[in-house]
């Protein structure tokens, strides 16, 4: 995927249940998302804990985390290697509902969010600015 808009975070996590904290504390640092700050701590926490509960046990011992300033706002993505979804399709927002909390409330919160297959599985999800 081209990069037309400038990373604002990449952060490579062990996974662990550390993570989703590890995340929050860097988002707080990021003066790029001011207004929207607890939103996209809690939508980036919540897409950590997804990526933690639903990976497989013997998959890579990290996740990935990149935010990004786009068009439209900001989009958070969580790469895991490892993630157990296998259709791995894209899912955008309010097309079916999430059967997972975590992406229930990333769904209420975002302007749109998806899933895809990129070297593993990565869900992501755009808030407004």
């Amino acid at each position: 995927m081209p990069r037309s808009s400038p990373e604002i975070l990449r952060l490579r996590l062990r996974r662990d249940r550390s993570a989703p904290r590890r995340v929050r504390r860097a988002l707080e640092q990021v003066d790029a998302i001011g207004r929207i700050r607890d939103d996209a701590i809690l939508v980036a926490s919540e897409l950590a804990t997804n990526a933690l509960r639903h990976a497989y046990d013997d998959g890579p011992d990290e996740i990935e985390l990149v935010a990004e300033l786009v068009p439209d706002g900001v989009r958070i993505a969580v790469t895991d290697t490892g993630a157990s979804d296998p259709e791995g399709g894209p899912r955008p927002a309010g097309a079916a509902e999430p059967d997972r909390i975590s992406l229930r409330i990333v769904q209420a919160i975002a302007r749109r969010w998806g899933t895809e297959r990129v070297d593993g599985h990565r869900t992501w999800a755009v808030l407004a600015i």
